[in-house]
């Protein structure tokens, strides 16, 4: 039974693999206006791609969440913003949930000039995270999510559960503005780390995984109880606690199969280690 309950689970995995980022970390040499390695720049032509961080320019100062470096990204006062895309090692399929989870914060100084004034500027407002979805590169074909303004200095986890509307070969994360109200673009910044991987997911009724598998076997070992066996039952006086079948076996067991040489003891085990 335990067997058959695995292989339906090993089944249900192999159709509902995850899908993974290169280099979800964003690991590269840090360096001011360029993708990190297996990402392409999605924005203005007329702009620079993101930075990455950290090496102190633009003061920017906070240490990674995961491995060695971070992407930062930026939105412009001449209403330009940044974002990042990548092909997927295999599509987004449509109609099915994925959880995509990702690691942002504020810096407190991300220092340039105003595209407009040509003054120095902080780019230290909060902004959203727009995570889109298309079938060729730098597409603005589908928004599959967006964050709240990221507006805390510490790393914090933003999560998204997603249902493409068509299959998606393309994935672009970008930084947009937050105060979409106001009549003037500004700048400001956010910081992007440790993207996992995009995981079907059932929010409706997630039934299957390990964690409910490991749940479902040991609420049935509980069950599982040696004094409450019928042997033991028929052996406190119970006469009916045994079906003839079971007590012709229990003859063949302490009889001619010997199984009581090792099957010992009030719960017919050798209470020792195999």
């Amino acid at each position: 039974l335990i067997g058959c309950f695995f292989l339906t689970i090993c089944c249900l995995q192999a159709q509902n693999q995850p899908i993974f980022l290169s280099n979800s970390s964003f690991e590269d040499a840090p360096l001011a206006g360029k993708p990190p390695m297996t990402w392409y720049y999605c924005g203005s032509s007329l702009e620079t791609p993101p930075d990455i961080h950290p090496s102190g320019f633009f003061e920017v100062t906070q240490k990674p969440k995961d491995g060695k470096t971070y992407v930062g990204m930026v939105v412009r006062t001449n209403n330009t913003w940044e974002g990042l895309g990548q092909l997927l090692e295999k599509p987004l399929k449509e109609g099915q949930n994925y959880r995509f989870c990702l690691f942002a914060c504020l810096s407190a100084n991300y220092k340039s000039v105003d595209r407009i004034t040509l003054e120095p500027l902080n780019y230290n407002k909060p902004v959203i995270i727009r995570i889109w979805g298309s079938a060729k590169s730098c597409e603005a074909e589908e928004l599959l999510a967006q964050s709240e303004a990221v507006d805390h200095a510490d790393w914090q986890e933003h999560c998204f559960i997603i249902k493409p509307q068509q299959d998606v070969q393309h994935i672009r994360i970008e930084a947009y503005f937050a105060k979409q109200a106001e009549a003037e673009p500004y700048g400001a910044s956010v910081l992007i780390d440790d993207c996992s991987a995009f995981i079907p997911y059932d929010k409706e009724e997630q039934r299957y995984d390990l964690e409910r598998a490991g749940l479902a076997i040991a609420a049935y070992e509980r069950t599982v109880l040696s004094n409450e066996a019928p042997f033991q039952k028929w052996l406190k006086g119970n006469q009916l606690a045994m079906t003839d079948a079971e007590k012709a076996g229990a003859i063949v067991f302490f009889g001619k199969a010997n199984c009581v040489s090792c099957h010992s003891g009030p719960n017919l085990a050798s209470m020792e280690f195999h």
